[in-house]
């Protein structure tokens, strides 16, 4: 196997590790077991020196999810930086990387009652998993040609979606089989199945972080730092690159609301149980697999700009169709244009921007990170201010479709030939 496909593999199977604490930490097991098992029912009482708080389960965990985002987007760019003038990322991604699976690990001792301690090692966990994105993501130019990047990160998400997939599955098959022979701790094999997530991310993620190149640091790089002088580079940026990111930035608002929501639209307003809506995400988790393969292809095809317009246009018919849907046959056949399209947009969304920008540019990806997850907490924000206001969820899930019409109109306003080639100033 050549020095290439080793990169590639490695690089790949990063996804498929670390996709295991989106879906069972972030998204599956961790914010009901939280919120309902470790936080005490009455919630937990705050006495300060000039103010009192009572807080449930629910809103410590929103919190410490929010502060967790603001934290990570904040500090991205300049870890970008960093990585770049030092020539450090390696050391960087490793760092974070371990970090990340031993707070995600030491879950296992997540007691009832332990509520911050809890809540500050999936912070910690958080904020790690989201720095090693930003850091991994750069690889991508460095281990792929421009035309090859449509198809490395198509196979990054579908590895994704199919490593995390797995391992929720596996999760809900232990928890389904030993749910009645629980021992004196009956909530054990729940934080067995916590802390087996670190387990799972380090031993997937070794490939890449031994394989996975160190950077050279060049002349005056360190120097540069020291004064700060990395700043003025964000005059460089192109405009077809600052378009991009505002697009990016709204139409993944739609995305996140979406991922964020759709259990809550399933329940509240179909009324489907809580099997039928878990059996949805692992549904979608595994049509994502050939999702994200079926436009890293059309991205060849068609080209990477029209390949993502298409799948935005997916998102505004599946949004829309989900306002007057009505069955759970319905919800299932959305579940899987959703698990087709998602991945789709993700991976050409990485791609697309990889081909914008310069090489050994770690903290142009810290400002596409910003875009992504502040849009985690903005698009279901807005989702649940209009339920507040109109009390419809219909209404609600329809209040995504101005992100992905919006983000649409802005995408096809980038310049077709977009690429390095535009940025105005890359050494400044």
């Amino acid at each position: 196997m050549d020095d290439k496909k080793k990169l590639w593999i490695a690089w790949s199977f990063y996804d498929w590790a670390n996709s295991a604490f989106a879906t069972s930490l972030l998204a599956g097991l961790l914010p009901v077991y939280f919120a309902t098992m470790v936080v005490p029912e009455e919630g937990v009482q705050i006495d300060g020196a000039f103010f009192n708080l009572h807080l449930s389960g629910v809103a410590i965990w929103t919190y410490g999810v929010s502060a967790s985002v603001l934290f990570a987007t904040l500090i991205a760019p300049l870890l970008g930086y960093i990585a770049d003038f030092k020539g450090i990322r390696k050391q960087l991604f490793v760092i974070v990387t371990v970090v990340g699976c031993l707070s995600s690990t030491c879950l296992f001792w997540a007691y009832p009652g332990w509520v911050w301690e809890v809540i500050s090692l999936f912070g910690v966990a958080y904020i790690s998993f989201m720095w090693s994105e930003v850091l991994y993501n750069s690889y991508l130019l460095d281990i792929a040609e421009a035309k090859e990047q449509d198809v490395l990160s198509g196979l990054g998400y579908a590895l994704g979606y199919a490593g995390g997939g797995l391992l929720l599955a596996i999760h809900l098959w232990i928890l389904a089989r030993h749910s009645s022979e629980l021992s004196a701790d009956r909530y054990q094999i729940i934080r067995f199945c916590l802390g087996s997530v670190g387990i799972w991310w380090f031993l997937f993620s070794t490939p890449a972080l031994f394989i996975l190149p160190r950077d050279p640091v060049k002349a005056g790089q360190a120097k540069k730092l020291q004064r700060f002088h990395f700043f003025p580079r964000l005059k460089g940026i192109s405009k077809g690159l600052i378009i991009f990111l505002v697009a990016f930035f709204l139409y993944n608002n739609g995305v996140q609301t979406v991922i964020a929501t759709a259990s809550i639209y399933g329940s509240k307003q179909l009324h489907l149980p809580v099997y039928q809506l878990m059996g949805a995400v692992l549904f979608t988790q595994f049509v994502g697999v050939p999702g994200a393969c079926v436009f890293a292809w059309l991205g060849k095809w068609l080209g990477t700009k029209r390949a993502l317009v298409a799948s935005l246009f997916c998102w505004i018919l599946i949004v829309s169709y989900a306002m007057i849907m009505e069955s759970a046959r319905e919800f299932w056949v959305l579940a899987g244009f959703v698990g087709v399209v998602i991945g789709g947009t993700q991976s050409l969304s990485r791609s697309f921007f990889a081909k914008m920008i310069p090489a050994q540019a770690s903290g142009y990806f810290g400002f596409y990170a910003i875009g992504g997850k502040v849009s985690a907490v903005l698009g279901p924000f807005i989702f649940g201010m209009v339920y507040e206001i109109v009390g419809n969820l219909r209404y609600a899930v329809g209040s995504t479709l101005t992100f992905f019409i919006v983000g649409l109109i802005l995408l096809t306003a980038v310049p077709d030939n977009a690429g390095k080639n535009e940025i105005i100033s890359r050494n400044d």
